[in-house]
């Protein structure tokens, strides 16, 4: 009885060995014709369409080579434009403001109706700016020491509170509006240099980053923000030439730049 069942057994073993072998040997010819029949796609594939796959890399090319040019000559622009006014007595006018400002201002800019008057206006516009400081809490610790009056009522809640709530809520800028100096109705916001320079590469909000691609007037300068800020023109300009046709004027380019910040805020 036990030598039948040892044969039954062994005769179950090579049956299934055999069927095993057969499968494996139709497995391996499928898969040898599978390779083959792959490979003469790809050669097909390779012949029929590389000549399409070529001008498209050669038209990716030119594209961005002509987005690299026009990068190329906005950061040699940028220094020449943004440092220079026609009107060098508004410049230093702009300039004495930010000396009545104790505490230590490493980056600054003009911006607004105030400095590029469109039409004739005797009313004397108010002149929006930004300061770019190391510390928030610091720099208003200073401001309040020197120019208390520059506040609303949270002045009572001292500089801890204001800076926290500048660097947690909307666009890490705080404003103090209304101020008069020099003769000038000011209004400026402050930001730290690296909520200035996050914002300027990585568009969290497109609140200052889409003011600044707008004309500015910058009046005192630091080497992160320039940066920043050269990156923050190349990507508006890389991004509305996405925008515009194939064939479009320089107006309408500068136009779609300047929308940027409007068409962000739907996405934000």
């Amino acid at each position: 009885m036990g030598y039948k069942n040892m044969g039954y057994k062994k005769l179950l073993y090579f049956y299934r060995r055999e069927l095993y072998l057969k499968s494996y040997s139709k497995l391996s010819w499928q898969i040898r014709g599978f390779s083959n029949y792959q490979k003469l796609y790809t050669e097909t594939y390779t012949s029929v369409e590389k000549k399409n796959i070529v001008n498209e890399e050669d038209s990716k090319k030119e594209f961005f080579k002509t987005i690299d040019e026009e990068s190329d000559q906005i950061s040699k622009n940028t220094e020449m434009y943004q440092h220079s006014l026609n009107d060098e007595k508004l410049k230093e006018t702009l300039k004495t403001v930010l000396w009545k400002f104790k505490a230590p201002i490493r980056f600054s800019f003009a911006y607004g109706s105030g400095i590029f008057k469109k039409r004739r206006n005797d009313k004397k516009p108010m002149i929006d700016f930004i300061f770019g400081v190391s510390h928030a809490q610091h720099w208003h610790s200073l401001n309040l020491l020197y120019n208390k009056s520059h506040y609303s009522f949270l002045k009572h809640f001292g500089s801890y509170f204001i800076s926290y709530l500048q660097q947690n809520t909307g666009a890490n800028v705080y404003y103090n509006p209304y101020i008069q100096i020099n003769d000038m109705i000011i209004k400026y916001g402050v930001i730290t240099i690296d909520d200035l320079c996050k914002e300027l590469t990585e568009w969290n909000t497109l609140y200052l980053s889409g003011r600044m691609h707008k004309p500015i007037k910058i009046l005192r300068d630091e080497p992160r923000v320039k940066i920043a800020y050269n990156i923050n023109l190349i990507a508006a300009l890389r991004l509305a030439m996405l925008l515009l046709p194939e064939k479009f004027s320089e107006h309408e380019l500068y136009s779609t730049i300047s929308k940027i910040s409007y068409i962000g805020k739907n996405f934000i």
